[in-house]
C-alpha cells in the first residue's frame, strides 16, 4: 500500500512538472504575441477615441475649423468628385480630418503623429493625397462668375457698382524658401513671401486665385501674368473689377481717385466734402470685400499666417487648397462667426501706406473718364459739396518756378518731385517698359520727363532722371547689403533707416571705408524707400512657381505618374499594380452631372426633358462622347443631342 502511495506521488510530481513546462511554452509562444497585438489594438483604440471626439460639434469646430455637418459633406465631395478613396488601414474621414487639422493649426508631422497615432510616412503620404483631391474639386467651387445674390448689408455696399464682377487685390503669404532664391521672395516689408492675387465677389467667395509669384513682384505684374496665362482671369465686356491704387485704372479695372481720402479708417467721424471723396468712400466700402475675404481665409487656416515647413511647390498648392476650402465653407456657413472677428480687426488695424502702390490712374484717359463718370453718377451736383471739376495735380511752388525755362545738369530734388517720378515710373513698369535687368526703356524715361515737366513746370532731361535713379539704386544696394549680410547693423523698417548706435560707430566707419556708397546713410530716413524697392530692385521675380488650382492638380497627377515610371527599386508586381490603378483612376475621371448640365443647358432650343435626358446619358456614357459634345461648334451640338436622344 505504501509503495502504491509513493508511486502515485511520483506520478503527480511528474505531471505537475510537465504542466509547468507546457505552461511556460504556451506563455512564450502565445501570450507574448497576444500582448504585442494588444499594443496595436491600443493604437487603434486611441485613434478611434480621437475620431469619436470629432463627432462633438465644439471639438470638430476647434480642431478642424468646420462643423460636423460641413465636415461630413466635404468628405463626400472629395470621394465623389476628388477621387479620394479609403484603404484597408485608413478611412476617408480620418485622412480628411488629418489634412484639415494641419491647415487649421499649422502642425508639424511630429505633432500630428501623436494626435492621430500614425507614422510620419503615413501622415505625409495621406496629406498629399487629400491635397490633390482638394485641388481637383476646385473647378466646382472656384468659378469666375458672380452669384448675384447678396446679403442685405453687402447689397447696400455694392448697389453703386452694378456692373462690378468683384474686388481684386494682392496679399502676401509667408513662405519657407531655399537660400539661393531668398532675394526673389523678399517683399517690400523684408519678409520672405509669395504675392497672391485674389479676386472675390460680394459674398466673399474667391472667383480667381493665383499664388506663387515671388514676393518681390509688384501687384501689377502678377495681374498682367494672370491675364495672359492659359487659365487666365477673364475680363468681361462692360464689366469691371474694383481695384485699389496699386493697379492701373482702365477698361475692366476701376480704381479710386488718388490724392483723396480712401480707406474706411480715414472716414471715422468725417463726411465727404466733394464728389471725389463720396466716390472713394463708396468704392472703398465695396472693395473692402477682398480685404475681408483674405482676412477670413487667414483667420480660419493658420498655416497661411506663418511660413510652413513643406517644400516650395507644396506651400503654393496649400494656398490654393485653402482658398478652395474657404469657398466651400462660405457656401455651407454664410453667417460665419469668424467674420465678426475679422471685421473688428480690420476696423482697428493701422491704415496701410499705399504710396508705394500708387500708379498713374488719372493720367490714363479711359480710366479717368470711367472714375469721373461713376463719381458724377453718384453725386450729379458737385458744387453742392464744394467740389471742383479740375483733375489736375497741385501746382508746384516757388521752388519749381525758379527752375522754369532753365535747363540744368544738376537738379535739387524734393519729396514732391520724388513722388511724381515714382508714380510715373510705376505706371511705365506696369506697361512693361522696365527691362528684365535693372534698366528702363527709352520711352519710360521720356514719359517721366514729359510728365514731371508738364505737371511741375520744370525743364528736366533724361540725364536728370537717370541721375536720380542712380541715387535710388545706391540706396537700395546699401540697404539690401545691410539686410542680407551679417553686417552687425540694423534696418528699421518702421522708420526706414539704417540704425547705427554710438557703440557701433567705429564698426560703421570701417564699413563705410569698404562700402563708400553707405556714407551719410546712417540714421537717415529714406522717405520713399518702398518706391525704391519697387522700382530699383533688380527684377528678380520670374513667376515660374505661379500656379492656380487647375495647374496644381494636373502637376500632381503628372508627378505621381513620373514617380511610378522612374521607380527602379519598386517590386515588379507592386509597380504593375500602381500603374494599372493610375490608369483606371484616370479613365474613371468623368465630368460631374453639374458640369454636363452647364454645357447642355446652353444649347438653344432644348426642352428641360431633353436636357436631363442628355445629361443622364452622358453621365452613364463614355467620357469621349461628352468631350465631343463640348468641343463641337454650336450649330452642330443640336444634331449630336438629337442623335443621343434617339440612340
Amino acid at each position: 500500500m505504501e509503495d502504491d502511495e509513493e508511486e502515485t506521488e511520483i506520478i503527480m510530481s511528474f505531471l505537475i512538472f510537465l504542466i509547468g513546462i507546457i505552461g511556460s511554452w504556451y506563455h512564450n509562444k502565445y501570450l507574448i504575441k497576444e500582448l504585442s497585438m494588444n499594443d496595436n489594438d491600443k493604437r487603434a483604440q486611441d485613434r478611434a477615441i480621437w475620431m469619436r471626439s470629432l463627432c462633438h460639434e465644439p471639438t470638430c469646430i476647434s480642431q478642424l475649423r468646420l462643423n460636423t455637418k460641413t465636415f461630413s459633406k466635404l468628405c463626400n465631395i472629395l470621394y465623389d468628385e476628388g477621387g479620394l478613396v479609403a484603404t484597408n488601414n485608413v478611412t476617408i474621414q480620418e485622412i480628411v480630418a488629418l489634412f484639415l487639422h494641419i491647415l487649421g493649426h499649422d502642425q508639424k508631422n511630429s505633432t500630428i503623429k501623436t494626435i492621430f497615432v500614425r507614422s510620419g510616412e503615413t501622415i505625409s503620404r495621406q496629406f498629399h493625397t487629400v491635397l490633390r483631391a482638394v485641388l481637383k474639386i476646385g473647378k466646382l467651387l472656384v468659378k469666375q462668375q458672380r452669384d448675384g445674390i447678396y446679403l442685405e448689408r453687402d447689397a447696400e455696399r455694392w448697389k453703386w457698382f452694378s456692373n462690378a464682377i468683384g474686388a481684386l487685390d494682392g496679399t502676401f503669404v509667408d513662405l519657407t524658401v531655399p537660400v539661393e532664391v531668398k532675394s526673389k521672395y523678399r517683399n517690400r516689408k523684408v519678409a520672405l513671401s509669395t504675392n497672391v492675387l485674389g479676386v472675390c465677389d460680394a459674398n466673399l467667395k474667391f472667383l480667381y486665385v493665383l499664388p506663387g509669384w515671388e514676393g518681390s513682384a509688384s501687384d501689377a505684374r502678377v495681374l498682367r501674368d494672370a491675364l495672359q496665362r492659359p487659365n487666365f482671369l477673364k475680363v468681361c465686356r462692360d464689366k469691371y473689377y474694383l481695384v485699389d491704387a496699386g493697379y492701373t485704372n482702365g477698361p475692366g479695372f476701376l480704381a479710386p481717385y488718388r490724392a483723396t481720402r480712401y480707406h474706411l479708417n480715414e472716414w471715422r467721424g468725417n463726411t465727404p466734402t466733394n464728389y471725389k471723396e463720396l466716390y472713394n468712400i463708396r468704392h472703398s466700402s465695396a472693395r473692402n470685400a477682398i480685404e475681408r475675404t483674405f482676412g477670413l481665409l487667414k483667420k480660419r487656416w493658420a498655416i497661411l499666417r506663418t511660413a510652413s515647413f513643406y517644400d516650395l511647390k507644396t506651400q503654393i498648392r496649400i494656398i490654393n487648397a485653402c482658398c478652395i476650402l474657404h469657398n466651400f465653407v462660405r457656401g455651407e456657413i454664410p453667417k460665419d462667426p469668424l467674420l465678426d472677428e475679422v471685421d473688428r480687426e480690420l476696423e482697428n488695424r493701422e491704415i496701410e501706406d499705399y504710396a508705394d502702390k500708387m500708379s498713374l490712374n488719372n493720367k490714363m484717359k479711359s480710366g479717368a473718364t470711367t472714375s469721373a463718370n461713376k463719381a458724377r453718377f453718384m453725386l450729379p451736383d458737385k458744387r453742392a459739396w464744394g467740389g471742383t471739376s479740375s483733375n489736375s495735380d497741385t501746382s508746384a511752388g516757388a521752388h519749381f518756378e525758379a527752375l522754369k525755362n532753365k535747363k540744368q545738369s544738376y537738379v535739387s530734388w524734393n519729396k514732391e518731385m520724388d513722388g511724381h517720378l515714382a508714380k510715373v515710373l510705376t505706371d511705365q513698369m506696369v506697361q512693361g517698359n522696365k527691362c528684365d535687368g535693372d534698366t528702363w526703356k527709352p520711352q519710360a524715361l521720356q514719359a517721366a520727363v514729359a510728365y514731371l515737366n508738364s505737371t511741375l513746370h520744370l525743364t528736366l532731361t533724361k540725364d536728370n532722371i537717370k541721375n536720380k535713379l542712380k541715387n535710388w539704386k545706391k540706396y537700395f544696394s546699401v540697404v539690401s547689403d545691410i539686410q542680407t549680410r551679417q553686417s552687425g547693423f540694423t534696418w528699421d523698417e518702421e522708420r526706414k533707416m539704417i540704425v547705427v548706435t554710438s557703440d557701433e560707430w567705429s564698426a560703421w566707419t570701417t564699413y563705410v571705408e569698404s562700402h563708400p556708397d553707405a556714407k551719410g546713410l546712417h540714421n537717415k530716413t529714406i522717405d520713399n524707400w518702398d518706391d525704391i524697392v519697387l522700382l530699383c530692385g533688380k527684377d528678380r521675380a520670374t513667376g515660374q512657381g505661379a500656379e492656380n488650382f487647375e495647374d496644381g492638380a494636373e502637376a500632381m497627377d503628372e508627378e505621381e505618374e513620373n514617380e511610378v515610371n522612374s521607380a527602379p527599386t519598386m517590386q515588379p508586381r507592386l509597380l504593375l499594380f500602381k500603374s494599372l490603378w493610375l490608369a483606371r483612376r484616370k479613365k474613371e475621371e468623368k465630368p460631374s452631372g453639374i458640369e454636363i448640365h452647364e454645357v447642355v443647358s446652353k444649347i438653344p432650343g432644348l426642352t428641360s426633358n431633353e436636357i436631363f435626358t442628355v445629361v443622364r446619358k452622358s453621365m452613364n456614357g463614355d467620357v469621349e462622347e461628352y468631350k465631343l459634345l463640348k468641343d463641337l461648334p454650336d450649330e452642330k451640338k443640336r444634331d449630336w443631342v438629337n442623335f443621343l436622344i434617339n440612340s
